[in-house]
């Protein structure tokens, strides 16, 4: 007990008389939190061309972002070409399967005729954007919506038509390889593609049922003005 009270009286003397540790001292308890913001001050935001490392991710993403807008404003155009594209071929493919099928009795050019006409009218019909056709050869006709599977399905076609060993069979062969290798790229290079080509159908689908509508309003009220007038006059 004789050594321990030389080291409490230290102590209470280090405490200025409040009789607490210098630890527990609110003065040095100031000091310390006063140090503490100035080293965190000193180290982190007094420099404004500094960024943090939450500031990254974030920033990453903005850009991401603004390259996703970009493309997705590009999408619509790239549809419309594309489908005017395979709506170009489909129609010269038919017209090459016609004109193969004049004058010529081999059974073989018939039946590679009648294959490209139907070729040509499935995807003529893909382009059209009816519902119910739409529908149908989403169905039926599923490949289609593949890259690989469309892009196979038209160089088939194109061979067949470059069987028919004429000069407009060989353009039109020559388009269709054109047109396999811009839905391979439309379709592989914007996954969503698809997505956005069903909403811009579905649009379509609207803005012609409210064409429809209004036409049909219009030819009641034009079909009751004139039984109207007819019941007036009698």
């Amino acid at each position: 007990m004789g050594l321990e009270e030389p080291l409490l009286e230290s102590q209470h003397d280090d405490g200025e008389g409040d009789g607490l540790p210098t630890w527990l001292n609110p003065v040095n308890d100031g000091d310390h939190r006063s140090l503490m913001s100035g080293v965190s001050g000193s180290e982190g935001g007094n420099n404004p061309n500094e960024t943090s490392w939450a500031d990254e991710p974030l920033s990453a993403s903005r850009g991401g972002e603004v390259r996703r807008s970009s493309s997705s404003s590009d999408l619509p155009r790239l549809i419309l070409g594309v489908r005017i594209l395979n709506i170009g071929a489909a129609i010269a493919l038919i017209t090459c399967s016609f004109f193969s099928m004049q004058g010529i009795l081999s059974p073989v050019e018939w039946v590679l005729s009648i294959y490209g006409a139907a070729a040509g009218l499935l995807l003529f019909s893909l382009e059209t954007q009816l519902k119910f056709l739409r529908h149908k050869i989403a169905d039926s006709f599923g490949f289609l919506y593949a890259p690989i599977l469309r892009f196979l399905f038209l160089l088939l076609t194109a061979s067949v038509s470059w069987l028919h060993h004429h000069l407009f069979s060989d353009a039109v062969a020559v388009s269709l390889v054109v047109v396999a290798f811009v839905n391979l790229y439309a379709m592989c290079c914007y996954p969503e593609y698809e997505d956005e080509r069903e909403v811009l159908a579905r649009a379509e689908d609207r803005r012609l049922g409210n064409l429809i509508r209004k036409e049909v309003i219009k030819q009641a009220a034009q079909q009751r003005q004139t039984t109207g007038t007819e019941s007036d006059w009698l």
